[in-house]
């Protein structure tokens, strides 16, 4: 990789009254927009009277120097996402507004706020409207809209806007060795055509994690067990029939956590514990690599590094690391810890 920039906007935020700043400045999630030509980034995990704090700054991805942007969100700093067309964007079920500053949350209950810190759930759905989880759809002010109707019962667990693909999840009950467990089946839906587009998958599996729609793949990709085995391993479907598509064996026990709109190129990261430390209670992350997910060919390894800031939700293992974005060609990856932002190009 060929380090293009590196710039340390934590040394430039300005804490509102009330806030008090937070030590390490750590950076909780990075997205590109969908041109390529901004960079969000979420930084600091402020926790006061039951709730999270976050900086969202907006960067030049070219010259990230100029014309810093900085909102003050009472909410989380994780699933930070672009609308289509580079207007708002999400951020852990709130929505922000770019062109006047404005925002607004989604979320309707205390519940579903508590909810929304470690699960995302809500969706861009096309130009100015947003999907929830339970398919209602809101406009960029979360003034209800109506459901988006189809057969079944079925949650939203990702969406493609600019080729209108949803995907989603249903749970059920399965017994599994005289236990009786739940776990989730998966199908792809047409957003304009309200009907399934794929059979379901990944019923063969009675667990499944980090699901995430790799656009640029044309593909969804799981880490799910199947019956009788006890480890995780990595499985991608095809958008939009559900086929299976094949991964390199030594991909197997990956995490895809970042992709790009245009490339199947993606950011895989794997866990577990060190030889020499197996007594560690919580896992870390041992590898990262930036891969095409359809021919393997790996275009970069990364060390995992961790961030020395406080944080305020413990519980999130992967905010103690650096986190990574990826251009929409796969051909940058943008690096943010500690108060510090980086761009590599990927040669």
């Amino acid at each position: 990789m060929r380090q293009i920039w590196e710039v340390r906007p934590g040394e430039k935020l300005v804490e509102p009254t009330g806030w008090t700043a937070a030590k390490g400045h750590p950076v909780l999630d990075l997205a590109f927009s969908s041109d390529g030509r901004k960079l969000a980034v979420t930084m600091d995990d402020h926790y006061d009277s039951g709730g999270f704090k976050t900086h969202l700054l907006i960067l030049d991805a070219q010259n990230p120097q100029v014309a810093l942007r900085q909102f003050d969100l009472e909410t989380c700093g994780n699933f930070l996402t672009w609308a289509p067309d580079g207007n708002a964007l999400l951020v852990c079920g709130e929505v922000v507004r770019l062109d006047d500053g404005s925002s607004c949350d989604l979320q309707r209950s205390a519940l579903e706020r508590a909810v929304s810190n470690v699960l995302t759930n809500s969706y861009w759905l096309g130009t100015g409207r947003v999907i929830r989880g339970d398919r209602t759809v809101t406009d960029l002010s979360c003034h209800p809209l109506g459901t988006w109707e189809t057969d079944g019962k079925w949650a939203v667990a990702g969406t493609v806007p600019i080729k209108g693909w949803i995907l989603l999840r249903q749970s059920v009950q399965r017994t599994i060795n005289g236990k009786t467990l739940p776990y989730n089946n998966y199908a792809i839906a047409g957003r304009d055509s309200h009907t399934l587009t794929s059979g379901i998958f990944l019923a063969d599996s009675y667990g499944d994690a980090n699901m995430i729609v790799v656009p640029g793949a044309a593909a969804v990709c799981s880490s799910m067990t199947h019956l009788g085995q006890t480890n995780l391993a990595l499985g991608c479907w095809n958008l939009p029939d559900g086929s299976v598509l094949p991964i390199a064996t030594e991909l197997a026990d990956y995490i895809v956590t970042r992709a790009s709109t245009n490339s199947p190129v993606v950011v895989a990261e794997r866990w577990g514990y060190h030889w020499w430390n197996l007594l560690k209670i919580t896992p870390e992350e041992l590898e990262l690599t930036v891969v095409d997910v359809r021919s393997g060919h790996r275009l970069a390894s990364l060390e995992p590094r961790t961030q020395q800031g406080n944080y305020a939700s413990q519980s999130n293992i992967r905010n103690w690391y650096f986190h990574y974005a990826l251009s929409r060609n796969g051909d940058f990856l943008a690096e943010g810890g500690d108060g510090v932002l980086r761009l590599y190009q990927l040669q």
